[in-house]
């Protein structure tokens, strides 16, 4: 299975976001989203996964969990 980590990483190669761009559209630190890219933390918690998704346009039952489509719109 897919780590949330690599759900992240390729939500923002697709909307070609940095990790800096994310944290601040997040409202959060740019360690806090780093971690997570390392693995060093294993996701974010539930609110910061919508805010993620809402910030990559991406589904956030897929980035949460890995089930369903990437893409809202797709």
């Amino acid at each position: 299975m897919i780590e949330y980590s690599e759900r992240l990483k390729a939500a923002m190669d697709a909307r070609a976001v940095s990790v800096s761009q994310l944290a601040s559209g997040m409202g959060v630190s740019y360690q806090a989203v780093k971690r997570v890219l390392d693995g060093l933390s294993k996701a974010f918690s539930a609110a910061n996964n919508a805010r993620a998704a809402a910030h990559l346009q991406v589904n956030p039952d897929w980035l949460a969990t890995g089930e369903g489509l990437m893409r809202v719109d797709a």
